[in-house]
């Protein structure tokens, strides 16, 4: 087991993205505001983190486990398990200061230096964060509070999911998208499409059998043999899930957000921001993460209004401005003209896609209000 500290993860390569160093700020970066919000950053949070690692071609890691936060600008700690190509460890994580702005901009510092940005929402039960300032580790990180009273009925009906997931032994990427049907006792019936480097397979049927854990919410499930962990967050609306949890399986990071009837473009309005991966298919390949902040308009249309993608651990600033989005009937989410699908919570405070469904680098995107 590692004991790692924020000056002690980059001598490590970052296995949890999450608590990487570097700097962040400053010309085509991301802007972080001063501490106002810091309360919302309290308690326990289930989280998965995934990472490409610089200099390592194809080489990533999944995290998944569990973070404190006081409510007073410091991360108390955090233990997590992490897949790295392959080999299955445990890790720690020593006190961590953040800050979140008037805006809800959260940062995690190192020597009072951002180096991971994102964002909380307004009840503080979700945040997203993206390492996206120059040297970093490429990648990003979802938490989310547990809740209460859940079983494996809390899984009844149709949900949607997204993945990316990097084969531990082969360089090869692969974005996952589709809709699953829970039954409520531990079975799921679902659809997907892969998108293989840049090959789409599929759509096909596949098995997505889990078992909630614990009344909080604490649950496990099965994507294409991957062993994977995590809890319904987002107050029943959706799961995040990391692995695989077995030695030599492939490493994976899953959404799913719970289907809503009568869904229409309307449900993804207001400002939000955006956390990807990219797989890079062109040679040599490497892995690049992006945060961009924007608006969606209620009618199929969202604005990016500024953005950083780091590719390999450099970072620029991204060409920002409007794509089109729509929202199906049953909260189904297509973003950017059908290129990339998945779907969104019935509050409408999370959203998440993957593709790309044309071909190309497969690609990952969480959406956050």
């Amino acid at each position: 087991m590692k004991v790692l500290t924020p000056a002690l993860v980059v001598l490590a390569l970052a296995p949890l993205l999450l608590f990487s160093t570097g700097a962040c700020g400053g010309s085509g970066t991301v802007g972080i505001g001063v501490g106002i919000n810091v309360p919302l950053f309290s308690g326990t949070y289930c989280f998965v983190s995934f990472a490409g690692e610089n200099g390592a071609p194809d080489e990533a890691s999944v995290s998944w486990g569990e973070l404190t936060a006081d409510g007073a600008g410091m991360v108390t700690g955090a233990t997590f398990m992490e897949n790295e190509n392959g080999v299955i460890s445990m890790d720690t994580l020593m006190p961590t200061p953040y800050t979140v702005d008037d805006n809800r901009r959260i940062s995690l510092l190192n020597g009072g230096v951002p180096f991971q940005a994102g964002l909380i929402t307004a009840d503080g039960g979700c945040v997203a964060l993206s390492a996206v300032a120059a040297g970093e580790v490429p990648g990003i990180a979802l938490l989310g509070k547990k809740g209460s009273g859940h079983s494996n009925a809390s899984l009844n009906g149709l949900w949607y999911l997204a993945a990316i997931i990097y084969d531990a032994g082969g360089p090869s990427d692969t974005a996952i998208w589709g809709s699953v049907m829970f039954d409520g006792i531990g079975g799921g019936m679902a659809t997907f499409t892969e998108n293989d480097d840049g090959a789409l397979l599929g759509p096909g049927p596949g098995m997505l059998p889990y078992n909630v854990t614990s009344a909080d919410g604490s649950l496990t499930a099965t994507l294409f043999g991957i062993d994977l962990a995590g809890a319904i967050v987002s107050g029943g609306e959706a799961i995040i899930l990391g692995g695989g949890t077995t030695g030599g399986s492939d490493g994976a990071l899953l959404v799913l957000t719970k289907g809503t009837a009568g869904a229409t473009n309307a449900l993804f309005t207001g400002p939000f921001a955006l956390v990807g991966l990219d797989a890079e298919t062109i040679p040599p390949p490497e892995w690049s993460a992006s945060l961009f902040f924007g608006a969606a308009d209620g009618a199929g249309m969202f604005n990016l209004t500024e953005g950083t993608i780091n590719a390999d651990g450099t970072a620029t600033p991204s060409p920002i401005g409007p794509i089109a989005y729509s929202v199906g009937a049953m909260g189904l989410f297509d973003f950017a003209g059908s290129d990339y699908f998945g779907g969104i919570t019935p509050s409408g405070d999370l959203a998440v896609c993957a593709g790309q469904a044309g071909g190309g680098d497969p690609e990952f995107f969480f959406f956050l209000k």
